[in-house]
């Protein structure tokens, strides 16, 4: 094919209907448009519609409009004042989440400083972190006493649990200690079942887990209201044990009045809590038992102290560890802003320079206003295209040249 061939004028008679469609089409539209428009045909019509001029032709235009926006003196100054507003903003904006960024920073330098003491004093700690002797002698002469005063609540308790619950007195049994350590108690709880010996074994961890609650109120790091309920908490786990020893003594004595009663030639009175309140046998049983009850609490908790004193910098170590955690955690979440503002700054800048290096080449371009005219120019061309039948495939590859026009422009 010839290259004046290309640019062959279209018969004149098919570029004024084509006018004549599109201002049928666009009367919705600007001015500017179907000025673009009809430029679009007519370049068409000049070139026949093919696609190997309307690149050329694309480039002309784009040509066209800037030197149109370079002659329009009121345009320019315009646009540069807009830009210079808009550079001013942008670095108005900078300024601002520059300072937030340095406070961040700021941030982030203080809580490091702060991790970097915590971890000296952890190492100082951990060297200094040897076993307290004078704890540990503490805690191996409390440990025997607890053993002791242990096995000696779990017999006591056991043998007065058989005796108030399951035996039977008779007249030689009479005598208080024997009822309260009876040596036959857990065989002849087995004998009457495994029901009544399960019971007999598990009743002094009642009293036992009732002393290890105390201790951990006694404990427990608590504020004013906290250690007031702590208070009131104890004294009544105090006055459940103190109630259930009343118990088991008033049973346990009521069992023998009753046998020394049935013995008795004369007509005695009904056991009473009065009664029992006088008898020696009521108090031995309670004082063996709550007695020795809360000797077993306040040695627990001495062996309890002294065990963690026994190497006391552990506990301090690990919330040491704690406080560099949460700091450690601090630092992620701020890191994270920082991160976020530095990409806005960025962002920032980049149209900043953008300003700055269309401002440097003395005339403002504004590619939006070129894009609009060549999007008006492209379908006149395709107008054109359509109502002269040109085939599909041509149509589509001037489509495609003219949307990789615009990703250039882009």
């Amino acid at each position: 094919m010839k290259l004046g061939n290309i640019f062959k004028q279209a018969d004149s008679s098919d570029i004024s209907s084509i006018s004549t469609n599109i201002n049928a089409n666009t009367s919705s539209n600007t001015n500017t448009e179907i000025n673009w428009k009809q430029r679009g045909v007519n370049a068409a019509g000049l070139a026949q519609g093919k696609v190997i001029a309307y690149e050329a032709n694309l480039t002309a235009e784009v040509g066209y409009m800037k030197k149109q926006q370079a002659d329009d003196i009121s345009k320019q100054e315009s646009w540069k004042e807009e830009l210079l507003n808009k550079k001013s903003e942008y670095e108005t904006e900078i300024e601002t989440k520059q300072n937030l960024l340095d406070a961040e920073d700021e941030k982030i330098n203080t809580i490091q400083l702060e991790i970097q003491d915590l971890n000296a004093k952890k190492k100082k700690l951990a060297t200094e972190n040897k076993t307290n002797k004078n704890a540990l002698v503490n805690f191996i002469i409390g440990l025997v006493i607890i053993t002791g005063l242990t096995i000696y609540l779990f017999i006591f308790y056991s043998s007065t649990a058989y005796s108030a619950f399951f035996k039977e007195f008779g007249l030689d049994n009479t005598e208080i200690v024997s009822e309260m350590f009876d040596s036959q108690a857990l065989s002849n709880a087995l004998n009457d079942g495994a029901t009544e010996l399960l019971f007999v074994l598990l009743i002094p961890t009642i009293f036992l887990g009732l002393g290890y609650v105390i201790h951990q109120f006694e404990s427990k790091t608590q504020n004013k209201n906290e250690a007031k309920m702590n208070v009131i908490k104890i004294i009544a786990l105090y006055l459940i044990t103190f109630l259930f020893d009343c118990f088991l003594a008033y049973k346990i004595s009521a069992s023998m009045y009753e046998v020394l009663k049935a013995g008795s030639l004369e007509d005695l009175p009904p056991y009473t809590l009065s009664m029992a309140s006088g008898n020696v046998d009521f108090w031995i049983v309670i004082f063996c038992g709550f007695v020795a009850y809360i000797i077993w609490g306040l040695v627990f908790s001495f062996v309890m102290k002294n065990y963690e004193d026994l190497h006391k910098n552990t506990s301090v170590i690990n919330q040491i560890n704690s406080n560099i955690q949460d700091l450690s955690n601090q630092i992620a979440k701020l890191k994270t802003n920082t991160t976020t503002l530095k990409n806005e700054i960025a962002k920032l800048k980049g149209e900043v320079k953008k300003i700055e290096n269309s401002l440097s080449q003395g005339i403002v371009i504004d590619w939006n206003e070129i894009k609009t005219a060549l999007s008006a120019f492209n379908q006149g061309w395709i107008a054109f295209m359509t109502l002269q039948n040109m085939p599909a495939t041509e149509i589509e590859e001037v489509s495609n040249i003219y949307e990789k026009f615009i990703e250039g422009i882009n």
